[in-house]
């Protein structure tokens, strides 16, 4: 038999997958009006509906249900085989999309020693906090940060986090901030509204509670949205930050930033740092190399976590 309607084909899976013309709209690149058009001409040329319409909403009908899952893997298959035919004849691409503060810390300052290992590389990096879909998008990879994945996808382990509180020398030393001295009253505080997806990512409640500290004023700081312009504020000397080690860490170490009440004061977090990418997928060399070496990587950066999170320490990173 031979295919048609592969346009309308694809707005019904985008459409069953996601629950709503619009959110399939805005995956496709087209209006909702052009996906809700395909929809109609698909239904049109089989003779039946595959949606109940109300005022609010769309409700797929029994047999639309019954080919949902088969059609997102149909769908999956084709993707693979156009990234297949893309990439013919070349063993040197490797695209990676990572969350953007992880990307910007402690990504960026590691990658450098595999890129040049490997000069001719076509490296593409996706600086991104979008849950990027990798069976349907041109990534080889993802790194995340994420509970544990479906069961579909190749997993490799690399570390978890202990979020910390986290300033600049000077301002540990104008609040008078040390290990002996544990307490946030008084002390300019920044907040993370949108801190991780990860659930049990502390709060400053959560960490004064855990360490016998008096629980700050609700409304007092100053509010950012995301882990890095947290850091950036820190930097900035506007306040006290909590923030993850594995983000942190290259600021601990240079001493831009300290843990004033040390590194040893904690709260590890649930979700851990994972390499992910489809079971079944053939990896090129490079690709090959790139898995052993961030593992390598990984394996080094545990060791430095394992020393300093179990530590009594001034602060800073070091003997």
């Amino acid at each position: 038999m031979r295919i048609s309607h592969l346009n309308a084909l694809k707005a019904l899976e985008a459409t069953l997958r996601l629950g709503s013309f619009v959110k399939a709209s805005e995956e496709l690149g087209v209006t909702s009006a052009a996906v809700g058009q395909q929809v109609r001409t698909l239904e049109a040329w089989l003779g039946h509906d595959l949606f109940t319409r109300a005022n609010t909403a769309i409700i797929p009908t029994a047999a639309a249900e019954r080919v949902g899952p088969r059609l997102t893997g149909h769908m999956a298959g084709l993707s693979e085989v156009l990234a297949d035919l893309r990439d013919a004849g070349t063993d040197l691409r490797l695209a990676i999309t990572l969350p953007a503060s992880f990307a910007e810390t402690w990504f960026a300052s590691r990658i450098p020693e595999f890129w040049q290992a490997h000069p001719s590389m076509d490296l593409r990096l996706n600086a991104t906090n979008r849950m990027v879909d990798l069976r349907r998008e041109p990534f080889d990879f993802a790194l995340r940060f994420c509970e544990m994945p479906d069961p579909d996808m190749e997993v490799i382990e690399l570390f978890g986090d202990f979020v910390v509180p986290v300033c600049t020398p000077a301002l540990a030393k104008r609040h008078d901030l040390s290990a002996a001295r544990i307490r946030l009253e008084g002390v300019p505080l920044v907040h993370l509204d949108d801190r991780t997806p990860d659930p049990t990512w502390a709060t400053w409640d959560v960490w004064a509670d855990k360490y016998g500290a008096a629980r700050p004023v609700a409304a007092a700081g100053i509010r950012y949205l995301e882990v890095n312009s947290g850091l950036h504020a820190a930097r900035l000397e506007q306040g006290l930050v909590l923030a993850g080690l594995v983000e942190a860490h290259s600021a601990l170490e240079s001493g831009d930033l300290v843990a004033p009440f040390g590194t040893d004061r904690n709260c590890p977090t649930q979700y851990r740092y994972r390499l992910i990418w489809p079971k079944g997928r053939k990896l090129n060399p490079v690709q090959t190399e790139f898995v052993d070496w961030i593992q390598q990587t990984a394996v080094r950066f545990r060791a430095v976590l394992s020393q300093y999170v179990g530590m009594q320490t001034d602060g800073s990173y070091g003997a």
